[in-house]
């Protein structure tokens, strides 16, 4: 696998998971749940840096806009759609932006019911420390194969004075790590998205990625 399809393929399940969660408090524990409005609109922005253990291959950036579309909403089942903008590596322009469309029921799960796109949340209320786990699809260039996740609920906290609630997660499969998901407690749409990822071939890349909201 080469650096662009390492980087931007094994991405792309990582950024969707910014899909929108909403957050209530019951007896039972924390609810969270998507919630979708035709013609929601949120931008994003991503900075990623990658490295390399091949001493021939040098550290370097890439920087990508995100928006999340929500094209209509029927019966609780949003379709959205995710555009990953035009990216650049080291001031290069190395991959032309690109959308991808498809429905979220208000766990942010597929159609499908065993396929998950974007972060999955847990069907039932969970408390602190909770756990759950799904599977995402993930094309790496042009072979669809799967990476695994496993989340876990951290609490609520504030950061940068919103109060948010946050999602500790690891993935493996194509690539491994781990990552921290914040989510809006007052709108219930994403803040903010760090993660780590490993991808293991002849040399091992390294990516770091954060992931941040711009505007509403």
């Amino acid at each position: 696998m080469n650096r662009k399809y390492a980087v931007l393929a094994l991405l792309t399940p990582v950024l969707s998971a910014s899909a929108f969660g909403q957050i209530s408090k019951t007896a039972e524990g924390y609810v969270l749940k998507a919630k979708y409005f035709k013609g929601q609109v949120i931008r994003f922005v991503t900075d990623n840096g990658i490295d390399s253990s091949n001493a021939e291959m040098s550290a370097t950036s890439l920087k990508m806009p995100v928006i999340l579309e929500v094209l209509r909403v029927v019966k609780g089942v949003a379709t959205v759609r995710v555009t990953l903008g035009d990216a650049f590596m080291g001031g290069t322009k190395v991959h032309a932006a690109e959308s991808a469309t498809f429905p979220l029921d208000n766990h942010n799960r597929g159609s499908s019911g065993g396929t998950n796109v974007g972060l999955p949340l847990p069907l039932k209320p969970v408390k602190v420390g909770a756990r759950w786990s799904a599977v995402m699809p993930v094309n790496t260039g042009g072979r669809m194969t799967a990476m695994k996740g496993a989340y876990q609920f951290a609490g609520m906290k504030v950061f940068n004075g919103h109060q948010v609630g946050v999602i500790t997660y690891s993935v493996s499969g194509p690539a491994s790590g781990t990552g921290t998901m914040m989510i809006l407690a007052s709108d219930g749409t994403m803040y903010r998205n760090e993660t780590r990822l490993s991808v293991t071939g002849q040399a091992t890349i390294r990516i770091r990625s954060t992931m941040t909201r711009v505007s509403k």
